[in-house]
């Protein structure tokens, strides 16, 4: 490997050694730097204009998940190899733009998604470990990054298991991005992406030339999202593999997707599953709608298909009420269901074996009886912790008769996206609040019973509500003034 030096956009030298990887558009470098990033350069023929002013937008509009990520560090969460800083061949003056900074993805902590997918290459990787909890937890964090590209206004356009990215925490990350659609908010313009993987192509898309045609790739990311979700909850299961006379003649994905026949959804008996496919009866109610919307209603209207932002929220709901098995530690499944899906396929066909394989400090996998959460590699779910809030912690009640009870309604708040788990107690017998318990997502109204008659003899009165939660702990203070005895 060579050094080269390079500049960024305030002219400071970055110091680069490499390349690492090489591929179609140029190669990647480590540089000198401690904050875990990387340089991606171009081969010189591929450098336009319309190139750096992509790259110039995409620094200019960055998502929130723009994560850097370290061996040392382990996977932290979600991330983007996304541009940070144009890079130069000179540190300022008349220079010429050569690539870009971007955060490092370590592709020893990081791996394709379809070796979580696919059965026998999870199995090899991880034993049972990576569990169903662990790919309901990475179909979340991709729908959370997916909602932050949008959000920004950019999309992914060609998503694909080898772009997506996966870590044994269910962290996910996301590479290639300078081939993204890119919303330029400088310039008010849309640079669109030429690439696309026909997996995950929509029917409206199927055959199209990229490389001569613009077009939107919204809906496209949307129906990309569902079939990456549908992949990772059904043993890698494409959601348009299908058999029967229905689609004899459709003899490749692409052309059963341009079909528009979802095997799982239909009243046509020459369509169905394919036989080595989980029964979708796994899948709980509200994901199965959400997969009906994407792939039935969405053939006919591209834009109904559900956003990816719904996706985050049903799927994290799902996650929050998950089951798990009492006979095997690494069956989990969803609450609607009664009892465990995968304990029926027997130890020899079981997609989530008791065993474990973990990485030891060489690399290499060993076989373990314990699950990765006992290994210490609980699920990161890349959504904000529960935060307990209290709009109005100051309750005061005037000129109330004594010998009634009367209701008050005491609101509390989750600014977290998980959802929030608590109690409430009063301080004092006058006061009951109801319910005491209490578990919900974005807000809760609390009814406090006051019953003057269990009071004391004093006209005015104080007490406490205390709420211990796993978003913190608040009080609420209550005045209430008696109406004087008669």
């Amino acid at each position: 490997m060579t050094e080269r030096t390079v500049y960024d956009a305030s002219g400071a030298p970055v110091v680069l050694t490499g390349p690492v990887k090489k591929g179609g558009e140029g190669e990647i470098y480590l540089t000198d730097t401690t904050d875990g990033l990387c340089a991606k350069l171009y081969y010189e023929r591929r450098i336009t204009s319309l190139l750096q002013a992509k790259i110039a937008a995409m620094v200019n509009n960055s998502p929130a998940k723009v994560i850097a990520v370290t061996r040392g560090a382990g996977p932290r969460g979600s991330a983007l190899a996304w541009p940070l800083s144009l890079l130069y061949d000179s540190p300022l003056g008349s220079r010429s733009f050569v690539g870009y900074l971007m955060p490092l993805i370590d592709t020893r902590l990081y791996m394709e998604a379809h070796r979580f997918f696919d059965p026998d290459d999870r199995i090899r990787l991880f034993g049972g470990g990576f569990s169903w909890r662990y790919l309901l937890t990475a179909a979340y964090n991709f729908a959370s990054v997916m909602a932050d590209i949008h959000a920004r206004g950019h999309c992914i356009g060609d998503v694909s298991s080898r772009n997506l990215l996966i870590a044994r925490t269910a962290a996910v990350a996301i590479i290639d991005c300078d081939s993204f659609q890119v919303l330029d908010t400088v310039n008010d313009r849309i640079f669109y992406s030429h690439v696309g993987t026909g997996e995950y192509l929509p029917p409206e898309l199927q055959g199209v030339d990229f490389g001569k045609e613009d077009a939107d790739r919204y809906a496209t990311d949307l129906f990309a999202l569902g079939v990456m979700v549908f992949r990772l909850l059904m043993g890698g299961v494409h959601p348009f593999q299908a058999s029967g006379e229905g689609v004899s003649d459709a003899h490749s994905i692409e052309q059963k997707i341009k079909n528009g026949r979802f095997a799982y959804v239909t009243s046509d008996p020459s369509v169905s599953p394919p036989k080595f496919a989980y029964e979708y009866a796994i899948i709980p109610s509200a994901l199965q709608d959400l997969f009906s919307r994407c792939f039935v209603k969405g053939a006919a209207e591209p834009l109904g298909r559900p956003p990816a932002e719904e996706w985050k929220r049903v799927l994290l709901a799902e996650l929050m009420e998950i089951r798990h098995c009492s006979a095997n530690p690494n069956h989990w499944y969803a609450k609607q269901l009664s009892t465990c899906p995968w304990c029926r396929y027997g130890e020899e066909n079981d997609p989530f074996p008791r065993w474990v394989r973990t990485p030891d400090t060489a690399g290499e996998p060993e076989e373990s009886s314990r699950s990765l959460e006992d290994s210490g590699s609980e699920p990161v779910i890349g959504a904000s912790a529960a935060e307990l809030i209290l709009p109005d912690p100051h309750i005061t009640i005037h000129d109330v008769a004594r010998d009634i009870v009367i209701p008050y309604s005491l609101v509390v708040e989750n600014k977290g996206e998980m959802a929030l788990h608590g109690t409430a107690e009063s301080t004092v017998p006058w006061i009951t609040v109801i319910p005491c318990d209490f578990t919900f997502e974005d807000r809760k109204v609390l009814t406090l019973e006051i019953n003057t008659g269990d009071m004391d003899e004093k006209d005015f009165q104080k007490a406490k509500i205390q709420i211990y939660s796993n978003g913190g702990n608040a009080e609420a203070i209550v005045f209430v003034s008696l109406q004087p005895e008669s």
